[in-house]
């Protein structure tokens, strides 16, 4: 499986789509909310071309977006919440593993890289869990 960054142009476009349209908004109303042309507005959700730095700020501004989620991909996240998930990803694995089927290291590793996929992705730790042991489950049967 090839893995995409989430940083570019069209991913930047897509959290501009998905930002207006959860705020109900058209993108006529963005692109004069934005002082662009209707047509530029387009392009930039499309992925055609970048939008300047102004506008991606103007537009989290505006439509009270997270800057650093628009640019690139990743939300800030609290201690507390770091936590709690952190929490919930050792509990998925531990309920979907036996827990002497593998070392303190590998379930650390595990652990880690789900929970770094949950953060990025937005997936549900069980979810995640569950595709990530698939796929070592697939690679022993090979």
């Amino acid at each position: 499986m090839i893995m995409h960054t989430s940083t570019g142009l069209e991913f930047i476009g897509s959290r501009m789509r998905k930002v207006r349209e959860a705020e109900g908004h058209s993108q006529a109303k963005c692109a004069a909310l934005l002082d662009v042309s209707e047509r530029s507005y387009k392009t930039y959700e499309l992925g055609k071309r970048e939008p300047p730095l102004r506008v991606v700020i103007d537009f989290a501004e505006k439509l009270n977006a997270n800057l650093l989620w628009l640019i690139t991909g990743k939300e800030s996240i609290s201690a507390p919440e770091l936590v709690d998930l952190t929490e919930r990803v050792a509990a998925a694995l531990f309920e979907q593993t036996d827990p002497g089927a593998m070392s303190p290291k590998k379930f650390g590793r595990i652990t880690r890289y789900v929970l770094e996929q949950i953060i990025v992705k937005g997936t549900d730790p069980y979810a995640e869990v569950h595709e990530v042991l698939s796929v070592f489950q697939d690679a022993t049967e090979e």
